[in-house]
């Protein structure tokens, strides 16, 4: 679990004290944008390291970039994704939140970046209000599809919806788990 900057621990089901002991699962705070998410085997988080500045990219176009880069994705598996819903940053499929952002930029060099629920465990999420988002369910490409998805595939749409949104051709990729480019 990773708790942003908004640190509403109101949203955290279980006491911060006792969190990991009954979940099973550490709490970390960060100093991403957002609220409390869970990261765990079967997301695919990705956190590219951006020079805005030289890109010529706005924090908030960043932001709707990383949206869009998960949307294609997502759409590339047959399922109709959206994003840009005001004051619910991250994307969506049939109305449940699938992916989440969370950056953080200093000096216009970005940091964190999105997850996407592919093949995640979703009852972790019962232990918090998931982005802070009280009445709204969280979902996963494989629970959507009715089957496991192969990470290795979510990772090269990733990396080819991340090429062609932001128009890098030259896309390093150092970790193929979690997408670290």
């Amino acid at each position: 679990y990773t708790l942003g900057r908004r640190k509403n621990t109101s949203h955290l089901k279980i006491q911060k004290e006792s969190f990991e002991e009954r979940t099973g699962a550490p709490l970390y705070i960060t100093d991403r944008g957002g609220d409390v998410t869970f990261h765990g085997l079967g997301t695919m988080m990705a956190y590219p390291i951006l020079n805005l500045r030289n890109l010529s990219i706005t924090v908030k176009s960043y932001v709707d970039l990383l949206e869009d880069v998960m949307i294609s994705t997502v759409k590339k598996f047959g399922l109709n994704a959206f994003g840009r819903v005001p004051t619910m940053r991250g994307i969506w499929v049939n109305d449940k939140k699938i992916g989440s952002i969370g950056v953080s930029v200093k000096h216009w060099v970005t940091a964190h970046g999105f997850a996407l629920n592919v093949n995640t465990d979703l009852s972790y999420f019962n232990h918090i209000v998931a982005c802070g988002l009280k009445d709204k369910e969280v979902t996963s490409l494989s629970r959507e599809m009715g089957k496991e998805v192969p990470m290795e595939v979510v990772s090269n749409h990733i990396v080819e919806s991340f090429q062609s949104i932001f128009g890098i051709d030259d896309v390093s990729v150092e970790d193929k788990e979690s997408l670290i480019f």
